[in-house]
């Protein structure tokens, strides 16, 4: 399998979730270097397997030559492969992985002979970051960062370990700071745009993802994000529009008496679907709650995924698709979405199809 058919494959397989799940994970390494990015991490491999866009032994063939080719960015352990082998892979796959493990060090880099200086406390924080010790490395780099202060791979650094912290407000300050030493960074407006949406900034978000794909034209996460947000506002805006009051009817004595072409012509006004907005759990009469996928929830994978559905006249769910969220996550949203079912919609008395949103919520004690 050539590098560029596999290319090809991978750009088919692999969604937003793949960038913001890389940065939410706290088992890869940290690095400044751009080779890392070509490796593939758990969540590229994951994603991949679960894909419908070709067999599942074509899948692992591609996938085992990639490994080989790129290698890979974890240190494949039982728990990760029994993940893996759970979600598909063969053992050729296994083997490549094996064969590309990394192997994470876990002893201090050495101290200089003239005493520690900034590298010495990012190294050692990129060391305690990767071991998941994100306090510790959190107190090296505070201290790199004021020895260094225009060291903008220490702000990377920084910013990735809040995330893992989720003290969102200082990773948007670290990526802040990020720009203000190199405004061509794109990884950085990336970066800062994930942590912004989290703080319900997203109009913030959005012109960061907009300047991401504009410095990276090849940043595919970033053009999906700002295609996701303009989607997303889309449907609020549609759904406002459909929630709008009607205007007020004329009295009884201003009315014109009907004739039967005017219910005729009523008749025909009525629409395919009406909007119901977020529905809540009063309105269902089974709402199954999703199955938190164990790599997800290892990985800290958090957050409220929101899923548009379609129902017919009796409230079956015929049509589940979330609109948000890690690929992961929203998988396991529209699976419980198509198991419940809803009290039929009416249109003046009338069973009617409907569409609504229906919102869960990942958190690390569950899913609801």
């Amino acid at each position: 399998m050539t590098p560029n058919i596999f290319s090809r494959k991978l750009k088919r397989f692999l969604t937003i979730t793949v960038a913001a799940a890389a940065l939410i994970a706290g088992t890869l390494q940290i690095t400044a270097n751009a080779q890392q990015d070509e490796r593939l991490s758990l969540v590229d491999i994951v994603v991949a397997l679960r894909s419908k866009k070709a067999t599942l032994p074509e899948r692992n063939k591609i996938l085992a030559d990639a490994t080989r080719q790129r290698g890979i960015t974890f240190s494949a352990t039982p728990q990760i492969e029994a993940e893996l082998t759970a979600a598909g892979a063969d053992a050729d796959l296994i083997a490549a992985i094996r064969e590309k493990s990394v192997i994470i060090k876990t002893s201090a880099p050495k101290t200089p002979a003239q005493g520690p200086d900034a590298s010495f406390y990012q190294k050692r924080g990129q060391a305690s970051a990767a071991k998941g010790d994100f306090t510790t490395a959190l107190t090296d780099l505070n201290i790199a960062a004021l020895m260094e202060p225009n060291n903008s791979s220490i702000y990377m650094d920084r910013g990735l370990i809040n995330f893992n912290l989720k003290d969102f407000e200082a990773t948007t300050a670290d990526y802040t700071k990020v720009i203000e030493l190199d405004d061509k960074n794109a990884k950085a407006y990336f970066n800062r745009a994930l942590s912004l949406e989290v703080l319900g900034r997203v109009d913030e978000a959005y012109k960061d993802f907009k300047k991401a794909a504009e410095l990276d034209p090849a940043n595919m996460a970033a053009k999906a994000s700002v295609k996701r947000i303009d989607d997303d506002r889309a449907a609020k805006a549609a759904e406002l529009l459909a929630e709008q009051k009607p205007p007020i009817q004329e009295t009884a004595a201003e009315q014109p008496e009907k004739t039967p072409a005017d219910d005729v012509a009523e008749a025909s006004t009525k629409p395919e679907f009406v909007s119901l907005g977020t529905l809540s759990p009063s309105d269902a009469i089974t709402l199954a709650r999703p199955v938190y996928p164990a790599l997800a929830k290892n990985m800290r994978m958090t957050g409220k995924i929101t899923v548009a559905v379609e129902l017919n006249e009796n409230g079956d769910v015929e049509h589940a698709e979330a609109t948000n969220g890690p690929r992961i996550l929203r998988e396991a949203a529209e699976t419980a979405a198509r198991k419940s079912k809803f009290k039929p919609a009416k249109w003046k008395g009338q069973p009617i199809k409907a569409r609504g949103f229906v919102v869960y919520n990942f958190t690390p004690n569950g899913a609801e």
